[in-house]
């Protein structure tokens, strides 16, 4: 049955989707502004479930390149509304419905902005289930739902048009005008039948969001409750129960910006019962994977994630800083994506680690 978004939930969204995000999908603080700034206290945004997608067009609509840029350079708004309208123009067809790419980070609220500012519904799901740093790593990609045609808005205000080809040849066209046309972008793409996207996306995740994010607000409050509430949301879920794997302090952090994504590692040595423990993690935008003396603990697609010791934020990749005091945290991720053909292109070699992937129970 569908639900609605008030303004009042949108900050539970953005907390939630950032957790979701892995330490990627860029900080929701921005999109999450732009949103309550337009949005109206008695204006509700139609939310669509697995059970309420019939016979509607969804078509994704995401963000793509660099959010560090797209931080730097505060964005008009209403850029997700005009791909849209152009896409309608350019299909001849009602867009019922938009769907987001990946419900972690930004992208769970740019749909939001759309389905305010266009009136149509938003859907319950994603096609990642956390973040990943390529449109080729959802399941939508992997099902082969096409994507032509593609409209992409640069951050320079150009429209540019992408169809009638196949997918690689759009997501690589579509790559290369968000490079060549200052650095990000946003696009619309993928339409479809609901009945369709419904049984290739990742189902609940945007409920999920709302609920992770209202449970840290709890546990903010009951700091003796430690992330009890949190748990409860994880383990009531698609996703499995959370594993605590070290509480420590960042002792390093190396990270360099290579082909507008962020790359690097960062060393945690356990404190009060973890002293003792030392924990590296690589990220690749996103958090990659986690080692203990030289051995694979965690690695992608399952979920690892880093919050504060005492508030239980998270962080981003580019947040993380020497000095701070930190939790880690493995999470299993959804049976969708531990599927072989998934793995091949979410797992830990589509990020050129030479490990086959195991999973985290």
């Amino acid at each position: 049955m569908s639900w609605f978004i008030s303004r009042k939930d949108i900050a539970y969204i953005s907390r939630g989707a950032k957790l979701l995000g892995c330490g990627g999908g860029g900080d929701t603080k921005t999109t999450q502004r732009l949103l309550e700034s337009i949005m109206k206290e008695d204006d509700q945004i139609n939310v669509l479930q697995y059970e309420d997608l019939t016979e509607q067009v969804v078509a994704t609509v995401c963000f793509a390149g660099s959010p560090i840029l797209y931080e730097e350079q505060l964005p008009r708004g209403d850029e997700g509304q005009m791909v849209f309208q152009e896409y309608q123009l350019k299909t001849n067809k009602k867009i019922d419905a938009v769907i987001s790419a990946e419900i972690g980070g930004m992208n769970a609220l740019i749909p939001l902005v759309v389905a305010l500012q266009t009136g149509c519904a938003v859907v319950d799901g994603d096609g990642m289930g956390r973040a990943f740093p390529e449109f080729t790593m959802t399941t939508f990609y992997m099902h082969g739902l096409p994507i032509s045609p593609l409209i992409l808005l640069t951050r320079d205000g150009k429209q540019h048009l992408i169809e009638g080809a196949a997918n690689d040849r759009i997501v690589r066209d579509n790559r290369q005008l968000l490079n060549m046309h200052g650095g990000f972008g946003h696009f619309i793409c993928c339409g479809a039948d609901a009945n369709v996207v419904k049984n290739m996306m990742v189902s609940g995740t945007l409920k999920l969001a709302y609920r992770l994010g209202r449970a840290m607000e709890q546990d903010q409050l009951s700091a003796a409750a430690g992330w009890t509430a949190v748990e409860d949301e994880w383990e009531n879920s698609i996703y499995g129960k959370p594993t605590l794997l070290i509480k420590g302090t960042v002792e390093s952090v190396v990270r360099t910006f290579d082909q507008e994504q962020i790359v690097g590692e960062l060393t945690i040595i356990g404190k009060q019962r973890f002293i003792g423990t030392t924990l590296t993690v690589s990220f690749h935008n996103e958090f990659i994977a986690v080692k203990k003396e030289g051995q694979y603990l965690v690695m992608v697609p399952d979920l690892i994630i880093i919050v504060n010791a005492k508030t239980f934020l998270p962080y981003t990749t580019n947040e993380i800083q020497r000095g701070m005091s930190v939790l880690i945290y493995a999470i299993p991720a959804p049976n969708v994506l531990r599927q072989k053909q998934m793995i091949d292109h979410v797992g830990p070699q589509a990020y050129g680690l030479d490990v086959p992937y195991e999973p985290f129970f």
